[in-house]
């Protein structure tokens, strides 16, 4: 279940469970609803998944890398960020 804004709900119904009520949220506005929700003891959810990034995070949050790509990545990004502040000109 995914939602690119908003929150976003359903009753799931497991076998030999019973119905589990889950949540979704996209954005931190829309978290802190359903914290205080929570925080107030008034959510009927079980389950919440709150996405900061609206839609969520790009290549799914906590994805596991391959630590050579991780650090490859790191490194060109830095070097980006360097040529960049060294093409930047003084502000008089």
């Amino acid at each position: 279940m995914r939602t690119h804004e908003g929150i976003k709900t359903a009753d799931v119904k497991v076998p030999g469970f019973g119905t589990v009520k889950v949540a979704v949220c996209s954005g931190l506005a829309n978290a802190n609803k359903l914290c205080e929700e929570v925080r107030n003891g008034k959510s009927p959810y079980h389950f919440i998944e709150i996405m900061a990034c609206p839609g969520g995070c790009v290549n799914g949050g906590g994805q596991p890398l391959d630590p050579d790509v991780q650090a490859s990545l790191f490194t060109s990004m830095i070097a980006k960020v360097n040529r960049r502040y060294r093409a930047r000109k003084p502000m008089a």
